[in-house]
């Protein structure tokens, strides 16, 4: 029977049972947890990569974001962080990638504005345009609904992540 500390062990089992834990306890590990020498070891230049769209960023990303890497973007409010995710997905996308976006800030209709006027390289289009962007993306940009979950309570952005790539929705 499975006792959550030391206390509930004393009172179902008693002292002894407390003094055998203690003498025959070993140290464990987290199965979280791994040693970085048994990591074994990859050749950055064979990994498949996604260019940024910006030659000074991929340069010093060693050639663009890896493949199935996870891009955190953070900062102040209004300092690029929507534009440039925008822009990294968009170029993703003309790469032939699928993209998985969060916005913590951003509503769906303004992410949606967003990415669409990185497309069309200005800030406002019309309907028509909408249309057309929604062509070059449909079936390739994926987005966290923030309107999903009303009453509930919304899993984990990870928890979705890890949902989205068993599903094996964005190849």
């Amino acid at each position: 029977s499975y006792c959550k500390d030391a206390n509930d062990l004393l009172r179902k089992y008693g002292k002894q049972a407390v003094i055998d834990a203690v003498e025959n306890a070993e140290t464990t590990v987290s199965k979280y947890i791994i040693k970085l020498s048994e990591v074994k070891y990859v050749d950055r230049d064979k990994l498949f990569k996604i260019k940024t769209g910006s030659n000074k960023l991929d340069s010093i990303l060693d050639g663009g974001f890896y493949g199935g890497q996870l891009i955190i973007l953070s900062g102040k409010a209004r300092n690029g962080k929507s534009t440039m995710a925008s822009q990294f997905a968009v170029d993703a996308i003309a790469q032939g990638n699928s993209v998985f976006l969060y916005s913590g800030e951003l509503a769906n209709t303004m992410v949606k504005d967003w990415v669409e006027s990185q497309i069309y390289g200005r800030p406002k289009i019309t309907k028509m345009q909408s249309s057309e962007c929604e062509q070059f993306y449909n079936d390739k940009f994926w987005l966290v609904d923030n309107n999903a979950v009303e009453d509930e309570e919304m899993p984990t952005v990870l928890d979705i992540t890890e949902e989205m790539l068993i599903k094996k929705a964005i190849a």
